[in-house]
C-alpha cells in the first residue's frame, strides 16, 4: 500500500508542477480576438473579396458598350499588277482588285457607334451587376461561415480547457480521500478494497486529464488553422465566452437571465435575408437577363458609321508616294444587321437558360429549406441547454449549500472529514456539468446571432 501511495504522490506532484509552471508564462485566448484575427488571416476571404473586384471590372467591361469606337491606321504598301498597265480596279463581290502598279498609302480615322439595340447592352450591364451582387453576397456567406467555424472550434477547445481545470481542481481531493481511507484502513476501520477504489477514482482522474490534454492540443491546432498562428498548448488559457453575459452566482459562473429571454429563441430567421437567398435570387435574375439578350438578338441591330482618310500614290518612287499624301477623303453611314437564321442556336440558348433558372428556384428553394431546418435545430438546442442549465444551477446550489453546513460540522468535530471530501467531489463534479451547459449555451446563442445576423 505504501508503494502505491508513492506513486500517487509522485503523479500528483508531477501534474501540479506541470500546470504552475504553464500558468507562469501562461498565453491568454479570447473568442474575440481569435474571430479577428481568423477574419484578418482568412485566405477564402481573401479570394472571395478579389471575386468581388473582378466582377466590379466586368460592370465597366459591360458598360463599354454604350460608348463609341475610335480607330485609327496608317497602311503603306506597293501593289504590282502582272497583267497589264493600264490603270484599272476591278471589283468583284467584295474583293476589290487594283489593276495598278505603284507605291501608295493611307492615313484614316474611324468611327463607330451602336445606335440601338433593342435592350442588348442593358441586359449585358444588368448581368455584371447581378454578378458583382452574388459575389458579395459570397463573401457575406464566405464571412459567415467563418464565423461559424471559428465559433465551434473555439467551443470545442473551450469545452476541454474547462473540463481540465476543473479535473486538476477534482484531483487534489481525491488525493486527500485517499490518504484518509489509507489512515482509516491502517486503523482497521475500513477494507483494502475502499482503498482501492479510492486509488482507482485518482488514476481515472489523472487519465481524464490526459485524454482532456491530448482532446485541448488539437482542437488549439484548429484554432492555429483558422488564425495562421501559432500557440503553445502546454501555456495557454482560454478566457470565458463575452465576460459582461455571466454574472458570478454562488461561486459559479452562471448566465444572465438576458440570454434565457433572448428574443432569438422565439423569433423566426428571415429567409430572405440569408447570403444564400440573396446568391441565388441575384444568379437567378441575372440568368433571366441573360435570357432577353439572346431575345432581343432576334431583332435588327442598328449602328453608326464615319471614317476620314487621307492618301497619296506614286508610280516607282516610294518617297514620292509619302510627299503626296495630300488627298483626303470622308465618309459616314448608317447600318443596319439582323440575323435571319442561325441553326437554331439562339433558340437553343434560351431553352437552356430558362431550364437552368429553373433548377436554380428549385436549389433556392432546397437550401432556404435547409437553413431553416437548421436554425430551428438551434432554437430547440438553446431552449434545452437554457432548461439543462437551470436545473444544474439548482443542483449546484443545493451541494453547496449542503457542503457549508457539512463544513461546519467537521470544524466542529460533530461529522467526519470523510464526508466533507465526498460532498466536495460532488460538488466539483456537478461544476463540471454547470461549465459545460454554460458553454454550449452561450455558444448556441452566439450561433443564432451569427445566422440571424442581415447581410445587405
Amino acid at each position: 500500500m505504501s508503494q502505491m501511495k508513492k506513486i500517487c504522490t509522485i503523479l500528483f506532484g508531477i501534474l501540479i508542477i506541470s500546470r504552475f509552471s504553464s500558468y507562469a508564462k501562461a498565453d491568454t485566448l479570447d473568442f474575440d480576438n481569435i474571430l479577428k484575427k481568423a477574419v484578418a488571416n482568412s485566405y477564402d476571404l481573401k479570394l472571395a473579396n478579389i471575386d468581388v473586384k473582378i466582377s466590379q471590372a466586368s460592370v465597366k467591361e459591360a458598360k463599354s458598350d454604350y460608348f463609341p469606337t475610335l480607330k485609327t491606321g496608317v497602311n503603306y504598301e506597293y501593289n504590282k499588277d502582272m497583267q497589264s498597265d493600264q490603270s484599272l480596279v476591278t471589283s468583284i463581290g467584295g474583293t476589290v482588285v487594283n489593276q495598278n502598279t505603284m507605291f501608295q498609302d493611307v492615313a484614316s480615322v474611324s468611327l463607330n457607334y451602336n445606335l440601338f439595340d433593342f435592350g442588348v447592352r442593358s441586359n449585358k450591364v444588368l448581368i455584371a451587376k447581378k454578378d458583382v451582387e452574388a459575389k458579395k453576397y459570397t463573401y457575406n456567406q464566405v464571412l459567415r461561415n467563418l464565423k461559424l467555424n471559428t465559433l465551434q472550434a473555439y467551443t470545442q477547445a473551450l469545452l476541454y480547457y474547462k473540463e481540465m481545470r476543473l479535473k486538476e481542481d477534482l484531483l487534489p481531493v481525491y488525493k486527500d480521500m485517499f490518504a484518509m481511507k489509507e489512515r482509516m484502513y491502517e486503523a482497521g476501520s475500513v477494507s483494502k478494497l475502499d482503498v482501492m477504489d479510492e486509488a482507482l477514482d485518482i488514476a481515472r482522474t489523472i487519465d481524464s486529464i490526459d485524454n482532456l490534454n491530448k482532446e485541448l492540443k488539437a482542437s488549439i491546432k484548429d484554432i492555429e488553422s483558422l488564425t495562421m498562428e501559432s500557440y503553445e498548448s502546454k501555456n495557454i488559457k482560454l478566457d470565458d465566452f463575452d465576460a459582461s453575459d455571466i454574472v458570478p452566482v454562488s461561486n459559479v459562473t452562471v448566465l444572465k437571465p438576458r440570454i434565457e429571454k433572448n428574443v432569438l429563441f422565439d423569433s423566426d430567421l428571415d429567409l430572405k435575408n440569408t447570403p444564400e437567398s440573396k446568391i441565388f435570387q441575384a444568379q437567378i435574375e441575372g440568368k433571366k437577363a441573360e435570357l432577353e439578350v439572346y431575345k432581343r438578338q432576334r431583332y435588327p441591330q442598328i449602328s453608326f458609321y464615319t471614317n476620314y482618310s487621307f492618301y497619296g500614290n506614286a508610280g516607282t518612287n516610294p518617297y514620292t508616294a509619302i510627299k503626296d499624301i495630300e488627298s483626303d477623303n470622308w465618309l459616314l453611314g448608317i447600318s443596319a444587321n439582323l440575323m435571319l437564321f442561325d441553326g437554331f442556336k439562339n433558340q437553343g440558348s434560351r431553352q437552356r437558360l430558362q431550364n437552368e433558372v429553373e433548377k436554380l428556384q428549385v436549389q433556392k428553394e432546397q437550401k432556404i429549406h435547409e437553413i431553416s431546418i437548421k436554425y430551428k435545430k438551434s432554437q430547440e438546442q438553446a431552449k434545452l441547454f437554457e432548461i439543462e442549465l437551470k436545473d444544474k444551477q439548482e443542483l449546484l446550489s443545493d451541494v453547496d449549500n449542503k457542503l457549508t453546513a457539512i463544513k461546519k460540522l467537521t470544524e466542529n468535530q460533530v461529522t467526519d472529514k470523510t464526508t466533507y471530501l465526498k460532498q466536495k467531489a460532488e460538488l466539483l463534479n456537478q461544476k463540471i456539468e454547470l461549465e459545460k451547459s454554460i458553454i454550449n449555451s452561450v455558444s448556441t446563442v452566439k450561433q443564432l446571432e451569427i445566422i440571424s445576423t442581415e447581410y445587405k
